[in-house]
């Protein structure tokens, strides 16, 4: 687990909960991972109370399941809430696209165009955690463009459970490389300001993820749960 700066300004609670958070869906805690309270206690340096607080709010996100006499386990991945997640940013980002294509211009095209530059950058050196974060920013960008704020905020609320199986989608260089030349074609069907072009590219980009879970899935069944 990576270690915790506490910083002013922020609930210690609400920290430990963020980093957990992250360290859960980022894989670095993996699922039956056993948390023990006194552990965490000792690693953060705060009394047990916050703690609890904590693995409360983990288990509400169905991160972790508590085990009364037993112990707090990290949950395996959600067959059920992927594929509710990945229903739902399907519906808003297909949408999206269409909406902005045709409106689309040179600043944003320029925007996507940095974001690929740098996901090209971290592929090759592997690092795939922040390959992850410039392909949120690319996919951000899109949905800030229709004029919603909040919409992105939202989405990520929705797309947790999602974001548990897209980690490890995207741990090789070869991974990468697939999901960039994905990245290219949308970028390309925005460019063209074709709506339903733009749409069939979005679509099947993000339905790449319904193939590679059940790759996971057979390679990795402790991990995963209906």
């Amino acid at each position: 687990m990576e270690m915790l700066k506490i910083e002013s300004g922020k609930t210690i609670s609400s920290q430990v909960y963020d980093h957990l958070r992250r360290e859960i869906v980022q894989n670095h805690l993996l699922p039956q991972t056993r948390l023990s309270e006194g552990s965490l206690c000792e690693t953060f340096g705060v009394s047990r109370q916050p703690i609890r607080e904590v693995l409360l709010r983990l288990s509400g996100d169905k991160l972790v399941t508590i085990h009364p006499q037993r112990g707090t386990f990290i949950s395996p991945m959600s067959l059920s809430l992927f594929y509710a997640a990945q229903f739902i940013r399907e519906a808003v980002e297909v949408e999206v696209i269409a909406r902005i294509t045709a409106t689309s211009d040179a600043a944003l095209l320029d925007a996507l165009e940095q974001e690929l530059s740098l996901q090209d950058t971290f592929a090759e050196h592997g690092d795939s955690i922040r390959f992850f974060q410039s392909d949120e920013t690319f996919h951000r960008i899109i949905s800030e463009r229709c004029g919603m704020p909040m919409l992105w905020p939202e989405l990520l609320n929705h797309k947790l459970h999602l974001d548990r199986v897209r980690h490890l989608t995207i741990v090789t260089e070869a991974m990468m490389a697939g999901l960039i030349a994905e990245h290219r074609e949308v970028w390309g069907a925005i460019r063209s300001r074709d709506p339903a072009l733009a749409q069939d590219a979005m679509r099947r980009h993000l339905r790449a993820a319904l193939r590679k879970v059940e790759v996971l899935r057979a390679a990795n069944p402790a991990w995963f749960m209906e």
